[in-house]
């Protein structure tokens, strides 16, 4: 199961990219969107490689989350697969921002980075390196925070870019009234991939007698419910709202990013 919905996640990203190169063309996204994913999925691997590669991170885990038997530990439910699904999320997220500086493709006057979106993007790398400096420099013992901190806050920025990001892709469309030029496959694969994530969580929470490490996993568990929720609007855009002007292009020059 945690290979399917690796499969389904990552294949949710091709379709975008095939249209964009078929038309040559990146009218149909949120330029919001594609930075915050970029870095989105960044702090989701970085995330996920602590709780599932670091000795140092997992043994914080494990004193954190007791399992009040002595000799048996809690450790991260994070598997390996959930490296390779971030790290070739990554690299996708970098193709479709080469698409957007560096292949000529074309693109609505309209389509810029909103205020708010370089806010959120700034804000989020300060967050992050402001972190890892406290670790770096004063250990655990000044400020009281340790690596395990710093995985779980790029996890937590992980989850408010999800929810982020995909505000001014709905808005975009609404704008346009149209879902033309941002792949309703994408949303099909995402939509399989976080019913399957959020399953195999849970299935590994009970095997292993530990429902709780299922909401301790905060970035696995608010991205996948977070995915769900908007995929559902951008499937009512897509086959009922806008259903009949996906069949034309529209450009229209007076449209404003959100702000």
């Amino acid at each position: 199961m945690g290979w399917a919905y690796t499969a389904c996640w990552s294949a949710s990203f091709y379709p975008n990219v095939v249209i964009n190169w078929k038309t040559k063309s990146v009218e149909g996204m949120s330029l919001d969107f594609l930075h915050l994913n970029c870095l989105g999925f960044f702090s989701y691997t970085a995330s996920s490689l602590g709780l599932y590669a670091s000795d140092t991170v997992r043994d914080q885990y494990s004193r954190r989350h007791p399992t009040g038997i002595e000799g048996r530990y809690n450790y991260p439910l994070v598997r390996f697969n959930d490296i390779v699904f971030g790290a070739h999320a990554t690299l996708l997220t970098v193709v479709l921002l080469v698409q957007l500086y560096g292949s000529g493709y074309r693109r609505l006057p309209a389509q810029k980075i909103s205020h708010s979106g370089y806010s959120i993007l700034i804000g989020s790398a300060l967050a992050l390196g402001l972190a890892i400096l406290s670790v770096t420099l004063f250990g655990s013992t000044r400020w009281g925070l340790e690596w395990l901190d710093v995985v779980n806050l790029a996890g937590s920025i992980k989850v408010m870019l999800t929810v982020c990001k995909y505000m001014p892709q709905l808005w975009w469309n609404f704008k346009r009234k149209s879902t033309r030029g941002w792949s309703i496959l994408a949303i099909i694969f995402d939509f399989s991939g976080g019913v399957l994530s959020t399953s195999q969580l849970v299935l590994d929470g009970y095997l292993q007698d530990n429902i709780s490490g299922v909401f301790s996993n905060v970035s696995k568990v608010g991205i996948a419910l977070s995915t769900l929720l908007f995929d559902v609007m951008f499937i009512f855009q897509h086959y009922v709202f806008y259903a009949d002007s996906n069949d034309e292009f529209k450009e229209d020059e007076g449209l404003e990013p959100l702000l």
